[in-house]
């Protein structure tokens, strides 16, 4: 089956692309290689997880002529669609880099998706539509989102959009709603990144907010195996069909208890800079996991113990300090 990724450079992309190659996908990567961290990364991880065999484009998915041009030339059967403008914390005035690639470069993909009729389209959406919601598992099923971030926002748009675009057409839409994604090759603008990170360095690390803030991590391996059973589930159903789905394990920790986590594995106590919480940042995720249970049978089984242990293995016996030193930069 040909499988088109998008944001193949990108840390859950570049993952599912090696995954998918291993399953004798025929994959297709496409990426921007935008700017908001470093490229080096991204490129580390093209050249260390994507295998050879892919198809890789440099390419700008927010230019809809080469966009519609590529899904015509592809034609795949499935697109995962994971690039996107991460991050919650962009300035306002960056706020044009959530509406460029968030909005406008998911409109063109999933147009050009819609009008050659590929089968399945699945998206990354985040927990962060739920906002600060007053449930304690944040399920599928909650009605009246609000999201507190713009990031947020441009994600229920998207699920918003599927819904309209792919009904009664060719294409099934599959949302994915991301619940804190970590492990090896991660992205440093994350907090266990630049946790991990920090404490390799002997660097301080700036908490935003008390440390009492409850995040479900998801580490990368189960994540990808989420994806790759969801997209098989996803066939299932009828032309026209869309839903949303949590890929999650339902295990919040809070910031505090991933710092100690991190300072007993490696062996360092964390220095830690405390600012006042971001006005962007959720107090709390929980994934609910009964949908995805019931639609796939399983849910992740990596433990934050597990899951750190092995990207701070990798930091330390793959990355130079110096590369790690700017990547985390800034603060």
């Amino acid at each position: 089956m040909t499988v088109l990724v998008t944001g193949a450079a990108g840390f859950i992309g570049a993952h599912l692309t090696q995954r998918l190659c291993f399953e004798g996908h025929e994959v297709v990567g496409v990426d921007r290689m935008s700017d908001y961290y470093s490229p080096e990364l991204k490129k580390h991880r093209l050249e260390t997880i994507v295998p050879k065999q892919v198809d890789f484009r440099n390419l700008d998915l927010r230019n809809f002529t080469e966009t519609l041009d590529l899904i015509r030339e592809v034609k795949p059967q499935t697109i995962f669609h994971l690039a996107a403008q991460p991050g919650i914390r962009l300035p306002v005035e960056q706020y044009s880099s959530y509406i460029g690639d968030n909005i406008q470069g998911f409109q063109n993909i999933l147009t050009s998706a819609v009008e050659n009729d590929v089968p399945n389209f699945l998206y990354a959406s985040s927990s962060s539509v739920y906002g600060n919601s007053d449930k304690v598992n944040l399920s599928e099923d909650e009605k009246d989102l609000s999201p507190i971030s713009f990031y947020g926002k441009s994600k229920l748009l998207n699920e918003v959009m599927v819904t309209a675009f792919t009904k009664g057409t060719a294409t099934r839409g599959r949302g994915l709603r991301f619940f804190t994604v970590y492990g090896p090759y991660g992205r440093p603008d994350m907090a266990y990144f630049r946790l991990i990170g920090k404490a390799l360095v002997d660097s301080p690390f700036v908490l935003f907010g008390d440390g009492t803030a409850l995040r479900d991590l998801t580490y990368i391996d189960d994540v990808v195996e989420a994806l790759e059973r969801l997209g098989d589930e996803l066939m299932t159903h009828p032309l026209g069909y869309s839903d949303v789905v949590n890929v999650g394990g339902g295990n919040p920790v809070s910031m505090s208890e991933m710092i100690e986590t991190i300072s007993v594995i490696t062996g360092k106590r964390l220095s830690v800079d405390k600012e006042a919480k971001n006005k962007n940042d959720m107090d709390y995720t929980c994934a609910a996991t009964t949908n995805q249970v019931k639609l796939i049978n399983w849910k992740p089984t990596k433990s934050l113990k597990y899951g750190l242990e092995k990207t701070i293995n990798w930091m330390q016996q793959e990355v130079d300090k110096a590369e790690l030193i700017e990547w985390l930069k800034p603060d």
